[in-house]
């Protein structure tokens, strides 16, 4: 098992507080039969020296000719208080340059399944998650039920590669810029599983390494702009206009394929001078804007626009790619500088900006004071 220290703690509960009941199983294909028995207790007391306990008997084994793989889950043995009875099994089948062609539970065929947050999302499933890896997962079952996991294997696909990049793609402080598409490689349109880029091309153009994608596919993608915590599938700004497209061959480098904030128009020309008035502060306190476009963090404090004390207690600061002719309410925040919250808000009904087609423009708020 492995522990980290935000996943679980020693005790071995989450740190969140949340229950996952589902066994996860990472098995290395190899033609020499392995096996481990799993234990499991309650995780906070010690009634497992009273025989409140589970085991689980797990094993795996390559067939000879390398075209199947065995994985089988035991029926559980024991119980301990808080025992789940039933639940799901998933089986992370590590292969060596071969991928599955299908996969079946106690004879029974799995459905395939697009990408792997398909699997997590569905009863029953398996994928090609690439990288050598095959996962597939049981519906939930009685932990006394044996699960045998058979793997129909093929060779892989020779390895094709791309590199993306995102042109004119400003962010806000929190912000990043994301590859998501139609594969895997790229969240399978799942942002919170989207490719992250890079502001190094010079920013404001973002791009990655090389990655791998499927042989001989049509791969359709956007940049997005996104908040950069992991797992959030909010999406700040997509990329407008319709979605960039890739073909790849059958191998080798399909090169870099180029999206763009600016398609179908500039992706804001205007630039605002925000003031906001009275802003007295503590230590380790600034104030910020935010508003209701993601130049100003889509009234996200964690994303709010810093400003600066130039004439203390007023705070200025200039924002530019703004949208042009629009109404744009927003307001002064008070917050630390290093976390978003707590946040002293600035009284009141929000301040209104109206911007020209172009050009700059000039905006003030006030705390009260």
């Amino acid at each position: 098992m492995y522990v980290d220290d935000k996943t679980m703690s020693v005790l071995g509960q989450r740190s969140d507080g949340s229950t996952r009941d589902e066994l996860i199983l990472r098995a290395y294909a190899s033609p020499l039969p392995t096996s481990f028995t799993l234990y499991e207790d309650d995780g906070q007391t010690q009634a497992y020296l009273g025989g409140a306990y589970r085991t689980t008997d797990l094993s795996q084994q390559l067939a000879a000719d390398g075209r199947t793989a065995a994985v089988t889950v035991a029926a559980a043995s024991g119980s301990y208080n808080g025992a789940p009875a039933s639940r799901a099994t998933v089986v992370e089948l590590v292969t060596d340059g071969v991928q599955a062609s299908s996969v079946s539970l106690n004879g029974n065929p799995l459905p395939e399944m697009a990408s792997p947050a398909a699997v997590e999302a569905a009863p029953s499933g398996w994928v090609n998650a690439g990288g050598n890896l095959i996962m597939a997962k049981s519906e939930v079952l009685p932990a006394a039920t044996e699960k045998a996991f058979v793997f129909s294997l093929e060779t892989a696909p020779a390895d094709v590669t791309a590199s993306f990049q995102c042109r004119n793609a400003t962010t806000v402080w929190g912000q990043s810029v994301y590859v998501v598409g139609n594969v895997a490689a790229l969240g399978a349109w799942n942002p919170a599983l989207a490719l992250k880029l890079a502001p190094n091309g010079p920013y404001p153009t973002w791009t990655n390494g090389k990655v791998k994608l499927p042989p001989a596919t049509t791969v359709e993608w956007r940049c997005i702009k996104r908040a950069e915590f992991a797992g959030t599938s909010h999406v700040d700004l997509w990329q407008p206009g319709a979605n960039n497209v890739l073909q790849t061959s059958n191998a080798g480098d399909a090169g870099t394929s180029v999206g763009d904030f600016a398609a179908g128009g500039p992706v804001g020309a205007l630039t605002a001078h925000f003031t906001c008035d009275n802003g007295t502060t503590v230590r380790g306190q600034s104030v910020y804007v935010v508003g209701a476009v993601d130049r100003l963090g889509n009234w996200d404090p964690a994303r709010a626009v810093k400003l600066d004390p130039t004439s203390y207690p007023r705070w200025t600061g200039t924002v530019d790619n703004l949208p042009a002719s629009s109404q744009i309410e927003w307001k002064c925040l008070k917050r630390p500088e290093g976390a978003p919250q707590p946040v002293v808000w600035q009284e009141g009904s929000n301040n209104l900006l109206t911007t020209p087609a172009a050009g700059t423009v000039a905006t003030a708020g006030s705390f009260q004071p």
